[in-house]
């Protein structure tokens, strides 16, 4: 029963890393486009690239500090 309730905490957890995540991919998108002329238009990727890079570090971070923190 203990391990059950520390599977859903971590994936709670994990479930709300990935919300976080998703938002900071959209915002930095949207700040980058937004903002930086060089951004716009065919350079869109490259923002997307940038949020997504951005998006993956954070996830780590927060994965590793905070969500599989705890052994099993």
């Amino acid at each position: 029963m203990k391990l059950d309730r520390k599977l859903a905490s971590q994936f709670m957890k994990f479930a709300v890393v990935g919300v976080i995540n998703t938002g900071i991919d959209w915002i930095a998108f949207f700040l980058l486009t937004s903002f930086v002329p060089f951004f716009t238009g065919e350079n869109e990727v490259w923002a997307k690239i940038i949020a997504f890079v951005l998006a993956v570090a954070n996830s780590f971070a927060m994965n590793s500090l905070w969500t599989f923190r705890e052994e099993f």
